[in-house]
């Protein structure tokens, strides 16, 4: 598979989260938080790189079982990071509005569906030995 077609997917996953924040920014519950936004996408990107990369060079391995394994180990570590941003955000900033997390999530959503999609994608396209 064309890594093009990859890099597609992510450039759309990433303009939907800079939109999103365009639109935190311009709203008064969120844009006090625009740094730990700008750190989750960031995070959230190599994720997606990483992942994209990983499960490219897994899926043809010769231990058949490696990408599945990769894939969930990306995915989980991923959820494990998230969680631990915001637990370190919130216990830093102590008394941060509940809604802060709204965007968080939206792009947690759209970078996790991406690579759903593209890992599912290199996985149906394994070569028959």
């Amino acid at each position: 598979m064309n890594i093009r077609y990859y890099a597609y997917g992510l450039g759309i996953t990433l303009l939907l989260a800079l939109i999103t924040l365009w639109i935190a920014a311009s709203n008064p519950i969120f844009s006090p938080h625009l740094l730990f936004y700008g750190i989750c996408l960031l995070s959230f990107l190599v994720f997606a790189v990483m992942g994209i990369a990983i499960g490219l060079k897994t899926n043809n391995h010769r231990d058949p079982g490696l990408f599945g394994t990769s894939v969930l180990s990306i995915m989980t570590f991923k959820m494990m990071i998230s969680i631990f941003l915001v637990v370190i955000y919130v216990r830093l900033y102590a008394d941060p509005d509940k809604w802060f997390v709204l965007p968080f999530f939206l792009m947690y959503l759209y970078f996790t569906i991406f690579e759903a999609w593209a890992l599912i994608r290199i996985g149906r396209t394994a070569k028959t030995k």
